[in-house]
Protein backbone atom coordinates (compact mmCIF):
# COMPACT_ATOMS: atom_id res chain seq x y z
CA UNK A 1 0.00 0.00 0.00
CA UNK A 2 3.24 2.77 1.28
CA UNK A 3 4.77 1.68 -2.36
CA UNK A 4 1.63 2.45 -4.71
CA UNK A 5 1.09 5.62 -2.58
CA UNK A 6 4.89 6.39 -3.26
CA UNK A 7 4.17 5.88 -6.99
CA UNK A 8 1.54 7.94 -7.10
CA UNK A 9 3.25 10.88 -5.56
CA UNK A 10 6.44 10.37 -7.58
CA UNK A 11 3.65 10.87 -10.83
CA UNK A 12 2.65 14.30 -9.12
CA UNK A 13 6.30 15.41 -8.40
CA UNK A 14 7.15 14.30 -12.20
CA UNK A 15 3.78 16.08 -13.63
CA UNK A 16 4.47 18.60 -11.58
CA UNK A 17 8.37 19.37 -12.34
CA UNK A 18 7.01 18.77 -16.20
CA UNK A 19 5.02 22.05 -15.37
CA UNK A 20 8.11 24.12 -14.05
CA UNK A 21 9.70 22.83 -16.90
CA UNK A 22 7.32 24.59 -19.53
CA UNK A 23 6.92 27.71 -17.27
CA UNK A 24 10.97 28.02 -17.25
CA UNK A 25 11.23 27.29 -21.01
CA UNK A 26 8.52 30.08 -21.58
CA UNK A 27 10.65 32.72 -19.21
CA UNK A 28 14.20 31.76 -21.10
CA UNK A 29 12.48 32.42 -24.24
CA UNK A 30 11.01 35.85 -22.42
CA UNK A 31 14.46 36.52 -21.04
CA UNK A 32 16.09 36.05 -24.88
CA UNK A 33 13.35 38.22 -26.10
CA UNK A 34 14.12 41.35 -23.14
CA UNK A 35 17.65 40.74 -24.28
CA UNK A 36 17.15 41.45 -27.70
CA UNK A 37 15.17 44.61 -27.24
CA UNK A 38 17.57 45.75 -24.44
CA UNK A 39 20.80 45.41 -27.10
CA UNK A 40 18.29 47.17 -29.98
CA UNK A 41 17.24 50.20 -27.49
CA UNK A 42 13.28 49.05 -27.13
CA UNK A 43 13.90 49.60 -23.39
CA UNK A 44 10.28 51.28 -23.49
CA UNK A 45 8.67 47.51 -24.26
CA UNK A 46 10.36 46.03 -21.55
CA UNK A 47 7.41 46.39 -19.29
CA UNK A 48 5.36 44.29 -20.80
CA UNK A 49 8.14 41.25 -20.52
CA UNK A 50 8.66 41.66 -17.16
CA UNK A 51 4.55 41.32 -16.22
CA UNK A 52 4.37 38.32 -17.92
CA UNK A 53 7.45 37.16 -16.18
CA UNK A 54 6.59 38.29 -12.97
CA UNK A 55 3.40 36.26 -13.49
CA UNK A 56 5.73 33.38 -14.40
CA UNK A 57 7.23 33.73 -11.42
CA UNK A 58 4.05 33.17 -8.81
CA UNK A 59 3.16 30.73 -10.66
CA UNK A 60 6.20 28.88 -10.07
CA UNK A 61 6.37 29.67 -6.84
CA UNK A 62 2.68 28.56 -6.24
CA UNK A 63 3.29 25.41 -8.02
CA UNK A 64 6.73 24.82 -5.74
CA UNK A 65 4.71 25.19 -2.36
CA UNK A 66 2.78 22.24 -3.66
CA UNK A 67 5.90 20.29 -4.95
CA UNK A 68 7.45 21.09 -1.83
CA UNK A 69 4.70 19.03 0.24
CA UNK A 70 4.94 15.83 -1.83
CA UNK A 71 8.69 16.28 -1.65
CA UNK A 72 8.22 16.01 1.97
CA UNK A 73 5.49 13.50 1.64
CA UNK A 74 8.24 11.04 -0.10
CA UNK A 75 10.51 12.39 2.57
CA UNK A 76 8.22 10.80 5.27
CA UNK A 77 7.02 7.55 3.30
CA UNK A 78 11.04 6.48 2.45
CA UNK A 79 12.11 8.07 6.20
CA UNK A 80 14.84 10.64 4.23
CA UNK A 81 16.01 13.42 6.08
CA UNK A 82 16.46 15.16 2.66
CA UNK A 83 15.10 14.43 -0.31
CA UNK A 84 17.08 12.87 -2.65
CA UNK A 85 16.70 11.81 -6.34
CA UNK A 86 19.46 9.29 -6.27
CA UNK A 87 17.82 7.29 -3.65
CA UNK A 88 14.01 7.88 -4.57
CA UNK A 89 15.35 6.12 -7.96
CA UNK A 90 17.03 2.68 -6.04
CA UNK A 91 13.25 2.23 -4.55
CA UNK A 92 11.42 3.58 -7.23
CA UNK A 93 11.99 2.37 -11.01
CA UNK A 94 8.82 3.70 -12.60
CA UNK A 95 8.90 5.44 -16.00
CA UNK A 96 7.61 8.41 -13.93
CA UNK A 97 10.85 8.07 -11.92
CA UNK A 98 13.08 8.43 -14.88
CA UNK A 99 10.81 10.96 -16.29
CA UNK A 100 11.34 13.04 -13.19
CA UNK A 101 15.23 12.31 -13.22
CA UNK A 102 15.33 13.67 -16.56
CA UNK A 103 13.21 16.64 -16.33
CA UNK A 104 14.82 18.19 -13.29
CA UNK A 105 18.40 17.78 -14.95
CA UNK A 106 16.54 19.80 -18.19
CA UNK A 107 15.14 21.89 -15.61
CA UNK A 108 18.57 22.57 -14.25
CA UNK A 109 20.05 23.45 -17.50
CA UNK A 110 17.30 25.41 -18.46
CA UNK A 111 17.65 27.68 -15.27
CA UNK A 112 21.47 28.29 -15.75
CA UNK A 113 20.82 29.38 -19.19
CA UNK A 114 18.24 32.14 -18.24
CA UNK A 115 20.90 32.62 -15.20
CA UNK A 116 23.63 33.36 -17.98
CA UNK A 117 20.89 35.54 -20.30
CA UNK A 118 19.94 37.80 -17.52
CA UNK A 119 23.54 38.27 -16.53
CA UNK A 120 24.16 39.35 -20.42
CA UNK A 121 21.30 41.58 -20.49
CA UNK A 122 22.57 43.71 -17.09
CA UNK A 123 25.39 43.99 -17.84
CA UNK A 124 23.96 45.72 -21.18
CA UNK A 125 21.66 47.92 -19.16
CA UNK A 126 24.21 48.72 -17.01
CA UNK A 127 26.80 49.62 -20.52
CA UNK A 128 23.29 52.10 -21.51
CA UNK A 129 23.35 53.02 -18.24
CA UNK A 130 26.82 54.53 -17.96
CA UNK A 131 26.70 55.82 -21.61
CA UNK A 132 23.67 58.01 -20.56
CA UNK A 133 25.29 59.59 -17.60
CA UNK A 134 28.29 60.34 -19.80
CA UNK A 135 26.07 62.06 -21.93
CA UNK A 136 24.36 64.00 -19.50
CA UNK A 137 27.68 64.88 -17.95
CA UNK A 138 28.79 66.35 -21.48
CA UNK A 139 25.31 68.19 -21.37
CA UNK A 140 26.04 69.32 -18.10
CA UNK A 141 29.65 70.38 -18.84
CA UNK A 142 28.34 72.51 -21.79
CA UNK A 143 25.78 74.42 -19.77
CA UNK A 144 27.95 75.33 -16.96
CA UNK A 145 30.46 76.50 -19.97
CA UNK A 146 27.77 78.32 -21.47
CA UNK A 147 26.69 79.81 -18.38
CA UNK A 148 30.19 81.29 -17.76
CA UNK A 149 30.27 83.69 -21.03
CA UNK A 150 27.14 84.57 -20.03
CA UNK A 151 27.37 88.54 -18.26
CA UNK A 152 24.16 88.59 -15.66
CA UNK A 153 22.05 91.95 -16.04
CA UNK A 154 21.94 93.68 -13.34
CA UNK A 155 19.35 96.48 -13.70
CA UNK A 156 19.91 99.82 -12.32
CA UNK A 157 23.58 99.63 -12.80
CA UNK A 158 25.53 101.23 -15.45
CA UNK A 159 28.73 102.94 -15.96
CA UNK A 160 28.59 105.97 -17.48
CA UNK A 161 31.91 108.40 -18.51
CA UNK A 162 31.49 111.50 -16.92
CA UNK A 163 34.81 112.73 -18.73
CA UNK A 164 34.76 113.61 -22.20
Amino acid sequence: MKMKHLYQVVDKLAIGYELQLQRFREMREIARHQQEMIASGKSAQLEESLTRRQKLMEEIDETNEELAALRKEVEGILHLKKFDLRKISEFVRTPSSEKLVAILGELAGVIEEIRKIDQESTGLLEKQLREIKEALQGVRDLRKAHSAYQGKYQPGSAFLDTKK
